[in-house]
């Protein structure tokens, strides 16, 4: 695709090139292994970070077309090479072992995966039939005092053999264990019965109402399949439509309660930290840069 970003994997040689006046430690470092700090990356990056762990290591170039097809039905051709316009094999892009990574290490990064969702924050993207192995995130993306964060679950399943690989990322939200997750748990549910022949059914869906209140949770319990999910607090019998106020707080999830993942937020009475110079380069009338 053009205009594809690469995304970022900050390392020291980055935080030299592109932010000099910082230095390299191994705070850095561990803030970049759980994705925070300057890490950037697109869903389409994270969903096949799951599907190379789901292959053992090997990463597959991604494709949003699998075949191109001419008027008579046949697989299209290039006129000049007769190489198919859309080749049926995959192209590998890379393989982690050959990186220097064990096929030990990965294995221990699958278990991990499994663990998350048979355990721990992930509880809520588990299925019937079909173990799941995934990962929970939430990054805030608080604008001034109000809460809002990015909310994130990469999944593939089943465990045993793979046959989807997918990511979640909901924006607006409390959590990536209780908004992401399930919704994961339904794309996951829907997707391995399309393969056993079974149809979810495909319909309308009524327009959603779009807000800026945070969605606390996603709940698909007694939903018909057509129907909408709903967002509620924990504690509350009847469910709330997503979009409906509802407090941040009014769910107790462990992956925000603890703060591994999202920390609580300064608050008022916290010191301000000091703020860097901002001043920058000038352009006189010619429009050369002079330092001031």
């Amino acid at each position: 695709m053009t205009g594809e970003s690469a995304g970022v994997l900050p390392g020291p040689s980055w935080l030299k090139s592109h932010r000099p006046g910082e230095r390299w430690s191994d705070g850095y470092t561990a803030n970049t292994s759980i994705g925070q700090g300057y890490v950037l990356t697109s869903p389409l990056q994270m969903a096949m970070v799951a599907a190379t762990l789901a292959n053992g290591g090997l990463s597959y170039e991604p494709r949003l077309i699998h075949r191109v097809l001419d008027e008579k039905g046949e697989d299209a051709r290039d006129p000049d090479t007769g190489q198919l316009v859309a080749p049926r094999e995959p192209k590998v892009r890379a393989d982690l072992r050959r990186h220097g990574i064990s096929g030990e290490q990965i294995e221990a990064v699958r278990e991990g995966l499994r663990r998350v969702v048979a355990e721990g924050t992930g509880r809520r993207a588990q299925i019937k039939d079909a173990s799941v192995a995934g990962k929970t995130g939430t990054a805030q993306f608080w604008r001034g005092d109000i809460p809002d964060n990015h909310t994130w679950f990469i999944a593939f399943a089943p465990y045993e053999a793979p046959r989807l690989a997918i990511c979640v990322l909901v924006q607006g939200a409390k959590s990536g264990g209780g908004v992401s997750a399930p919704i994961a748990q339904r794309i996951l549910e829907q997707g391995l019965a399309l393969e056993r022949g079974d149809d979810p059914g495909v319909v309308a869906l009524s327009p959603a109402i779009g807000s800026f209140a945070p969605i606390v949770a996603v709940d698909y319990k007694n939903v018909p399949a057509s129907g909408p999910a709903t967002a509620a607090p924990a504690t509350a019998p009847a469910k709330i439509p997503v979009g409906i106020p509802v407090p941040f707080d009014a769910v107790a999830d462990p992956e925000t309660a603890d703060g591994l993942e999202a920390p609580p937020r300064a608050t008022a009475a916290d010191p301000p930290r000091p703020r860097a110079p901002d001043i920058r380069p000038a352009a006189d009338a010619r429009g050369q840069v002079r330092q001031r």
